[in-house]
C-alpha cells in the first residue's frame, strides 16, 4: 500500500472519530438541554413535531452519508494522472476530459465529483458539528451573551441564515481545497515522473 494511501485511511478514521464524538456530544448536550426537544433546531422536530426517535434515525442517516462520502473520497477514489499545462487545464480534464472545456458546465467525471463533495462534506459538517456542540456548551453554562442571543427571536432566525450561509461557503472552500490539492498531487507526480 502507498505511503499517501495510508495516510488517507489514516485520515478517514481520525474524521469518522471525530464526527462520532461530536455527534455523541450533540446528543448527550441536547438531552441534557432539553429533554422535552423544546429547543430543538432540526426541522424533523421543530416543526414536523416528531420526537427522540426520528432525531435518532436522521442522525443515523446522517452518518452513514458521512461514512459513505468520506470513505470514497479518503479511501476509495484513485486520482487519475492528467498531464496538462496549468490549473484551469487540470480541472478541466479532470472534469470533462477535454483540455478546454467550459468548468461552469456540469462535471462528466462522477467519480471526481463524488469524491470531491465527500472531501468537502467531511470536513464541513465537523465544523458545523463542533458549532451546534459549542452553542449548547455555552447554553448550557449560562453564558450570558449566548443566552441574551438566544432568547431573541429575530435573531434565531437571522443566526439560522448564517448557519446556512455558513455550510455554503464551507463547501465552496474546501472544494477549492480538493481541487488544489487534487492538482498539486498530479503536477509532483509529473514532476517526478
Amino acid at each position: 500500500m502507498k505511503l499517501t494511501k495510508v495516510k488517507s485511511v489514516r485520515m478517514f478514521w481520525i474524521l469518522l472519530l471525530i464526527y462520532l464524538l461530536l455527534m455523541i456530544s450533540d446528543f448527550v448536550l441536547t438531552y441534557i438541554g432539553t429533554p422535552d426537544l423544546a429547543l430543538e433546531a432540526n426541522p424533523l422536530v421543530s416543526e414536523l413535531g416528531l420526537n427522540w426517535g426520528a432525531l435518532f434515525v436522521s442522525n443515523f442517516i446522517y452518518l452513514l452519508v458521512y461514512i459513505i462520502s468520506v470513505y470514497y473520497s479518503f479511501v476509495k477514489y484513485e486520482s487519475p494522472d492528467i498531464q496538462c499545462e496549468n490549473f484551469k487545464e487540470y480541472c478541466s480534464m479532470l472534469w470533462h476530459n477535454k483540455p478546454n472545456q467550459f468548468l461552469f458546465k456540469l462535471p462528466k467525471n462522477q467519480e471526481a465529483l463524488f469524491a470531491c463533495i465527500g472531501y468537502a462534506y467531511g470536513i464541513s459538517f465537523i465544523i458545523m458539528r463542533l458549532l451546534t456542540v459549542s452553542e449548547w456548551i455555552l447554553y448550557l453554562s449560562g453564558n450570558a451573551f449566548y443566552k441574551q442571543l438566544s432568547e431573541n427571536v429575530e435573531l434565531q432566525g437571522i443566526l439560522s441564515r448564517l448557519d446556512t450561509f455558513l455550510l455554503i461557503i464551507l463547501f465552496i472552500i474546501f472544494i477549492s481545497h480538493w481541487c488544489h490539492k487534487e492538482y498539486k498531487t498530479n503536477f509532483i507526480s509529473y514532476r517526478k515522473g
